[in-house]
């Protein structure tokens, strides 16, 4: 009898065991917010970084190369599946290629790959457009490093892009210094424009800008603002002109080294390392600081983005923060939504967002 009865003891405390650890691997529920849906896509490596339109959804897929979808809706006007348009883990023949940042152009025709160690692949969303010369950006000077890429606003049948190079080394007749980063505008136009199914790009530098901080290590570009992660030494902001040239317009500390950056108007968002969360300014039409504040305390900030009056943050292994603000810098969370390691996230609408993950991507739909 005693037999029996322990028996059935170890079977009910292995049920248990068996619950308590499902719940544990399980991801927990969301804080404070609603989450109606999440699709989860497996890309067959890191998601590192993500852009969209939309219709068109590109991921950049770390060792795994680059992924290019088609966005499909339903009656109701939700996401329901995707189309994979261009898949290619090659950035660079016969180079050890990653992909850690991508771009889609404002007039959503071609998407921008950045493979750290060499190379900004350029690739058309058309398969059957023809994207003749070049199929990558020229680059500034040898034995530079892409760090970050930003696109920047276009006129028709012309391409803007921002590129932040890490200068390893220094030509003798080079004008940057080793060991500095520098920040390149280049822009494109295409040189057939009123041939449809084709493009051929002739690419000339705008504007460049020398001997920044070696430190310095992410670029974001929101009209008319580019704003430039600068370590333990806070941010810089430039502001692109009607030349499609980038003149310098701000600079301030923050209160620990900078991750990631964005902005909205005049509105500079800092992601900060350590736990010490998101540090934003708000700068007047001369780039003087009017006021500031800091939220998301306790958190890492990976990656910003900002769609109308909503900003949300990814944190890392702790998932995304998502508040609303107004312009006088008045913010309130809506709460937080644990996920897998997380890289990025971007916003397709206002109530549906895209995080990039270890384990793939997610499209998570929240809120009322």
């Amino acid at each position: 009898m005693i037999y029996h009865i322990n028996f059935y003891k170890k079977i009910v405390f292995s049920i248990i065991l068996v619950l308590l650890l499902n719940k544990c691997n399980s991801p927990s529920e969301p804080i404070g917010i609603k989450v109606n849906s999440i699709l989860s896509f497996d890309a067959g490596g890191y998601i590192r970084d993500i852009a969209l339109t939309d219709s068109i959804l590109a991921v950049a897929a770390d060792q795994n190369g680059y992924i290019i979808y088609r966005i499909n809706k339903n009656n109701s006007g939700n996401i329901s599946s995707l189309d994979t348009l261009v898949l290619s883990n090659e950035t660079s023949p016969g180079m050890d290629d990653t992909s850690y940042e991508v771009e889609i152009s404002e007039d959503g025709k071609l998407v921008y790959i950045m493979d750290p160690l060499d190379i900004v692949k350029i690739v058309s969303v058309d398969t059957s457009l023809a994207l003749l010369d070049p199929t990558s950006m020229p680059l500034y000077a040898s034995w530079n490093l892409y760090r970050s890429i930003g696109v920047g606003s276009s006129n028709s049948n012309q391409y803007v892009m921002h590129s932040l190079l890490k200068h390893v080394s220094a030509e003798e007749s080079s004008d940057y210094n080793p060991y500095s980063t520098s920040i390149v505008t280049q822009v494109c136009n295409d040189a057939v424009s009123d041939i449809d199914d084709q493009i051929i790009l002739i690419c000339n530098e705008s504007t460049i800008i020398n001997d920044l901080s070696y430190y310095c290590l992410k670029i974001a570009y929101s009209e008319p603002l580019l704003t430039v992660s600068n370590d333990q030494l806070g941010v810089k902001v430039y502001k692109q002109n009607l030349n499609d040239e980038l003149d310098f317009f701000a600079e301030y500390d923050t209160p620990s080294s900078v991750e990631s950056v964005n902005s909205s108007g005049n509105i500079v968002f800092a992601g900060l390392s350590n736990d010490k969360g998101c540090y934003i300014a708000l700068l007047d039409d001369n780039g003087t600081q009017i006021s500031n504040l800091s939220i998301a305390d306790g958190y890492s900030i990976n990656n910003i983005d900002v769609y109308e009056n909503r900003v949300v943050l990814t944190c890392k292994s702790d998932g995304v923060l998502l508040y609303e603000f107004d312009q006088d810098l008045n913010f309130v969370e809506l709460g937080k939504i644990s996920t897998d390691y997380a890289y990025t996230a971007k916003f397709y609408d206002s109530n549906t967002i895209f995080v990039g993950t270890r384990d793939g991507f997610q499209i998570i739909n929240f809120g009322e």
